[in-house]
């Protein structure tokens, strides 16, 4: 997997190391991404290179329960039962088994202890059916695994030792088990929402003891990968392993179970959880001193990378350095967008095949555009009344700007569910702000350039142009097509302002993102501020990561104009020189890339 050796290497020395380190205690590997990060393909990748090692990979879409809610026994019951299918002698999970049992018996009021006592004593046919009305109706191939559950409490010594766990708990010293499970049961019906949570650890705390006990020095610990962690249930079960590993009390022995979990960019947030980059993260597991959570994020590729996925994605090696500078320059190294432009690349013409078309292609069996595509993995499943809103909220340039949207008729989601709006999912904290990434800013702002029923693009951009505070109009104005009123200004401020300030606002503009349509000006009051809307207009087309056959003549048209505005800003004139320097290196890298239809480019 190109891009992600780091993080298996990570993934590798935590299983490898287990509960050998930390004190016993390894911490859970925390993987955070957005939508087309490649987090599935990690998972995936660690279960491959797992081989016969015991593991399970489970999803969201596992946990399903007609007409109720999922819960983290339900996870649990999920994982224990795969672990079970894959060996049957070796795992058993007798303490999980019998805490789920009786936590979901219907007790009396008065002699609870007593019942559950003498349920346990009792012969093993009415407990084993206790066990399978528990699991419930399962697929016919899950049968043998619920057998092995079954014959794991067959007998009373089995559990007595069992059950005699829920009075010690791994503490030393014995307690009242019969009334411990009680406590059990009515902390899952009675608890509320901090008894349920007590329930969920003492559980967790089981399945944990089970795992220990099923492990010798000969055996390699079981792994526990969680794909879309970010769904309450994961998130239930999570916070119950951490309270269940780390909660004080005495030294136990070394759990023998590693947890993988791959969620969004909002997952460590919820575990409350401190994000640590991929360099330091190899170095906490090396040395054991994570603490409870190892939260790494899932980085964009680097166009090294993404050079070297283009040659596995078989693209010929003669045109692989154009693909790559066309494809990066628009997916700015996101990996799911990076993957499929490059495929496009490929089933089009790598020699001619450009930005647009390769947005716009199908690639079967897929019915729709890689475009959709891209915008589908980054919005990861999100209600379509959010898609559409966050359409509108991509005219902001970051999430504070948002904020002018938000509070407007423009968004149509209700306000008690514009939570996800401005979720870390979909502004991440860059050096300039919390901004979207620009893949799927430039993507939805294609889609509200399309708009035609309201909110449209007039419409956003201008709620964007009412806020005046320091010149922050110019940007909406010029999004909005106002060329010659924010020609106008740029003028004024050019012998205002020094002028590597002034070219840093200019630089900033041309980040702006094209009209749908311009209002042209037959004419400007002078010269200067000519020049300045031929240059703004050219440095914004030459930005354009979908603009390739204009491309050069746009970085020539910013080259050309320069030294006359350097001549009327009368500072700093060794930084228009720089930038010209620039832009006309630009124009030479640009020239020979061609397209196979020039015309479709001009846009």
């Amino acid at each position: 997997m190109r891009g992600r050796d780091g993080l298996l290497e990570i993934a590798s020395t935590l299983i490898v190391q287990g509960g050998r380190g930390a004190a016993g205690k390894p911490p859970t590997l925390v993987l955070a991404g957005v939508g087309g990060s490649g987090r599935t393909a990690v998972l995936a990748e660690v279960a491959r290179k797992l081989g016969d090692q015991p593991h399970v990979l489970v999803d969201r879409a596992e946990l399903v329960r007609v007409g109720q809610r999922p819960t983290v026994v339900d996870l649990l019951a999920t994982v224990v039962l795969k672990l079970v299918r894959q060996d049957s002698r070796r795992w058993r999970f007798p303490r999980f088994t019998l805490g789920k049992v009786i936590s979901e018996l219907p007790l009396p009021g008065d002699g609870a202890e007593d019942q559950v006592k003498r349920g346990l004593a009792g012969d093993a046919a009415g407990f084993a059916k206790q066990i399978r009305d528990s699991m419930g109706r399962l697929p016919d191939d899950v049968t043998a695994a619920v057998d092995a559950l079954v014959q794991g409490l067959s007998g009373r010594g089995t559990r007595k030792a069992a059950s005699e766990w829920y009075g010690h708990r791994d503490s030393g010293h014995a307690g009242d088990w019969a009334g411990e499970l009680v406590a059990l049961n009515q902390l899952r019906r009675y608890g509320g929402k901090m008894g349920v949570a007590e329930f969920h650890r003492v559980l967790v705390a089981a399945f944990l003891a089970d795992t220990r006990d099923a492990a010798s020095a000969k055996t390699v610990d079981p792994v526990v990968l969680l794909d879309n962690a970010d769904n309450d249930v994961a998130v239930e079960f999570l916070l119950a392993l951490r309270d269940a590993r780390f909660a004080a009390g005495p030294r136990r022995a070394a759990d023998r179970c590693v947890v993988v979990a791959a969620g969004g960019p909002a997952l460590p947030a919820r575990l409350d959880a401190v994000e640590t980059p991929e360099a330091d993260a190899a170095e906490l597991v090396r040395t054991g001193g994570a603490g409870p959570w190892l939260a790494v994020p899932l980085r964009d590729l680097t166009e090294l990378e993404v050079l070297a996925l283009a040659g596995d994605l078989g693209v010929p090696v003669v045109h692989r350095h154009r693909v790559v500078r066309l494809v990066y320059d628009v997916t700015r190294g996101h990996p799911g967008g990076t993957h499929l432009l490059t495929l496009a690349a490929n089933h089009l013409d790598p020699a001619t095949a450009c930005p647009e078309s390769m947005l716009t292609a199908v690639l079967p069996p897929s019915v729709k555009s890689v475009a959709d595509r891209v915008v589908d993995q980054f919005l990861d499943g999100v209600p379509r009344s959010i898609g559409a809103d966050l359409v509108t909220l991509s005219a902001a340039r970051d999430l504070t700007e948002a904020g002018t949207i938000l509070g407007t008729p423009a968004i149509k989601t209700p306000f008690v569910e514009q939570e996800p709006l401005g979720s870390v999912a979909f502004w991440a904290k860059r050096d300039t702000g919390e901004v979207m990434h620009p893949l799927l800013r430039m993507l939805l702002l294609r889609q509200l350039a399309a708009r035609t029923a309201e909110p449209t693009w007039e419409t956003v951009f201008g709620l964007l142009a009412e806020d005046e505070t320091d010149n922050a109009n110019l940007y909406p104005l010029f999004a909005l097509g106002d060329v010659g009123l924010v020609a106008s200004q740029l003028q004024a401020l050019l012998t205002r302002r020094r002028g590597r300030d002034w070219l840093r606002l200019v630089a900033a503009l041309a980040q702006c993102p094209a009209p749908p349509s311009v209002r042209v000006e037959r004419s400007y009051p002078d010269e200067v501020t000519a020049v300045i809307a031929t240059v703004l207009t050219a440095w914004r087309a030459s930005a354009d990561p979908c603009l390739v056959a204009g491309r050069a003549d746009a970085h020539g048209e910013v080259t050309t104009g320069i030294p006359a505005l350097a001549a009327a800003a009368g500072t700093d004139h060794g930084e228009f020189v720089s930038v010209a320097a620039h832009h006309r290196d630009q124009a030479e890298l640009w020239r020979e890339v061609t397209c196979a239809d020039p015309a479709e480019e001009d846009r």
